[in-house]
């Protein structure tokens, strides 16, 4: 399909989706076209929950072995300046978790870009593709594009965040006015990236075109937003326990260790640990893909097999 055809079947305003007729079509998915679905996903959540697990393994190593000796020291009475020339971190122990950062938001927007891909396929066929290896081009030209969208972004929101941190550091009663409008951009931010993603457009002509033509999209994308987080805020609690126990326990060995106690950690524990988190991970993103679904259909027509 060319980028002017994509472009009118995006433009339809016939058949556009309601808040309802979203979730009943992503549960149609799910139900009618599982393994397709699973089969499809299964490659962009196994490499994103590879960099989640990598990057949480890497600020857990930095924090065990680099700031809890610090702070113990400081506890005990030593000086911040003498504890922080023994103990300061070198460059790879700041690297690597940026790094392992990086990774991770590479293969998350890898992930969004098949989800979308994937998406737009069964609203324009009426079916769940049979895999991700026929839409690779799509996959991939979407992936460069939301690339430089949430790298712009990103700026932006750290700028915004910047300002508005200043001043509730000030404590001015009108200060909350600053961050409320942050929180509308990072909405206006949504509805913007599903545009850029759909629409061969630049950045800021897919944040203009919000305002001009998707402003009545945000109430719905918000009550989305809100209703699907209501979701998945209980399952990510759930997800982040194979994440949180296993760091706790690594801190409390650690510190054990720092105070002359023998390990208690098994030798297995610290390549068990990243293995389960990978699996864990990758499961996560299958079932955080419904999320991006149904926002994505919000933003695109209803096909006619359907």
């Amino acid at each position: 399909m060319n980028d002017n055809a994509t472009n009118e079947i995006v433009d339809t305003r016939a058949d556009q989706r309601g808040t309802k007729r979203c979730f009943a079509d992503a549960w149609k998915t799910i139900v009618f076209y599982r393994r397709n679905y699973l089969r499809g996903m299964a490659l962009y959540s196994l490499l994103a929950g590879i960099g989640l697990t990598l990057f949480i393994y890497m600020c857990g190593m930095v924090a065990r072995e680099t700031l809890l000796p610090m702070h113990l020291l400081v506890s005990s009475g030593e000086e911040v300046a003498q504890v922080w020339d023994f103990y300061a971190p070198t460059m790879v122990e700041w690297v690597v978790p940026l790094a392992a950062g990086v990774l991770w938001w590479v293969a998350c927007v890898l992930w969004r870009a098949a989800v979308m891909s994937q998406t737009e396929h069964y609203a324009t066929n009426g079916e769940w593709p049979s895999g991700a290896v026929k839409l690779r081009r799509d996959i991939f030209g979407k992936w460069r594009r939301l690339l430089l969208f949430d790298a712009m972004s990103f700026v932006i929101t750290v700028l915004l965040s910047a300002g508005v941190l200043l001043l509730l550091l000030k404590a001015s009663w009108w200060s909350v006015v600053p961050a409320l409008l942050l929180a509308l951009f990072l909405l206006w931010t949504v509805v913007a990236r599903y545009h850029f993603a759909y629409h061969r457009t630049l950045v800021p002509k897919a944040y203009v075109a919000v305002v001009k033509t998707e402003a009545r999209r945000l109430s719905s994308v918000l009550m989305l937003l809100l209703i699907t987080g209501a979701v998945m805020m209980p399952l990510t609690l759930m997800f982040a326990m194979p994440y949180v126990i296993p760091e706790c326990n690594a801190t409390y060995n650690e510190m054990g260790v720092i105070m002359g106690d023998a390990s208690a950690l098994p030798g297995y524990f610290y390549w068990a640990y990243p293995l389960i988190g990978i699996l864990v991970g990758s499961f996560y993103y299958v079932v955080r893909s419904w999320q991006l679904q149904v926002l994505s259909l919000r933003f695109l027509p209803c096909s006619k097999q359907q």
